[in-house]
């Protein structure tokens, strides 16, 4: 695959959920180039619903994808960047993660805590050249609504007539 400058783009599969993947990626990635200087994290799930009424198990998996896969793609590649004295870590975080919004607070604490982890690993690096920021984009379309995670709307929940009229969807 080219871009629009000619030059070449390889496209490596990774997912986010699999530490294994994650180190099979950054390891082509290694064998390809003997560098690793940029780092996008921009990979994000959805989840709405009223926290009490969320399964525990969509929870972790929003921050298995929105927290956890971050930071395990990060200590991927620190070892190279460290090696190489320079790298750029931009991990894309949401302006919802600076405040609790509701029906979307397990999408806000996902993205708030990538925010705040980046600026701890961005202490902990800096004496290795290595530079790390967010970017904390507002709501925008994208196709992230198409694979969000919904609460079912509980007939006779607490949560039923405030959650089924915010518009959400």
């Amino acid at each position: 695959m080219s871009n629009q400058y000619g030059e070449r783009c390889v496209l490596v599969e990774l997912d986010l959920q699999s530490e294994p993947s994650i180190a099979d990626a950054v390891g082509a990635i290694a064998k390809m180039s003997s560098r690793i200087n940029i780092v996008i994290n921009n990979a994000g799930a959805g989840i709405t619903g009223a926290i009490e009424k969320i399964p525990e198990e969509e929870i972790k998996a929003n921050f298995e994808t929105n927290f956890f896969g971050p930071i395990n793609v990060i200590k991927s590649v620190l070892p190279q960047m460290r090696k190489q004295n320079l790298g750029l870590i931009i991990n894309i975080t949401s302006i919802a993660g600076y405040m609790g919004l509701p029906y979307r607070g397990i999408y806000s604490a996902s993205k708030g805590a990538l925010e705040l982890i980046t600026e701890a690993f961005r202490m902990e690096t800096k004496s290795f050249n290595i530079n790390m920021t967010n970017v904390a984009p507002g709501d925008f379309a994208t196709n992230i609504a198409a694979g969000r995670y919904h609460a079912p709307v509980v007939k006779g929940s607490p949560y039923e007539v405030s959650y089924k009229t915010m518009p959400i969807y």
